[in-house]
């Protein structure tokens, strides 16, 4: 998954003051400017502990997650794993979501699947709980490219039948190139 603006739409009131800071942040990370990113996030965190919101806490330590991702991976997956804490601890559904998936990313691209398809099992439930048909699509793709890489191929078609089915849900033509890449594996 990507930066999210909805993870921030989903705190509704708290969301207005980080969304735009948020965004400069992944402006900064897409210029490869990753220090400017951390040092915007890094303040906003500070203001979320003065604050005492814990969902901007959790929002942001994700987000300074993601820009670690960019190359240092283990400092990542502290930040994940931080803001998923946080996010569990205050009720923050969406932060939980999206810091179990990032984590599952992180474990699938150490080669770590068994730990990848926790994270992602853990990330789809939360995906349903809040009813966020595109994120569990996103998340059966995720997982499909992990049952993928074990090799277990029955697996991979009914979670990409499951992904197509919900395509069909929300209105979008599956994705082609979806199918015909599991069959490429």
């Amino acid at each position: 998954m990507n930066w999210e603006a909805q993870l921030a739409l989903s705190m509704q009131t708290e969301a207005e003051p980080v969304v735009p800071k948020a965004l400069e942040a992944r402006n900064l990370c897409r210029q490869k400017a990753y220090g400017k990113a951390l040092e915007v996030l890094w303040g906003m965190l500070r203001a979320a502990r003065q604050a005492g919101s814990a969902h901007r806490e959790a929002f942001v330590l994700i987000h300074i997650g993601k820009v670690y991702r960019n190359w240092i991976w283990d400092v990542a997956l502290k930040f994940f794993k931080d803001g998923l804490a946080v996010a569990r601890d205050c009720g923050f559904t969406r932060g939980e979501m999206t810091a179990c998936n990032a984590i599952g990313e992180l474990y699938y691209a150490w080669g770590d699947y068994d730990r990848a398809l926790d994270f992602y099992r853990q990330s789809l439930g939360l995906a349903d709980t809040i009813s966020d048909l595109p994120v569990k699509r996103d998340i059966l793709l995720d997982m499909v490219e992990c049952y993928g890489e074990r090799g277990e191929f029955d697996t991979c078609d009914q979670l990409l039948d499951e992904a197509m089915r919900l395509d069909a849900t929300f209105g979008v033509s599956s994705m082609v190139g979806d199918r015909s890449n599991i069959k490429a594996i």
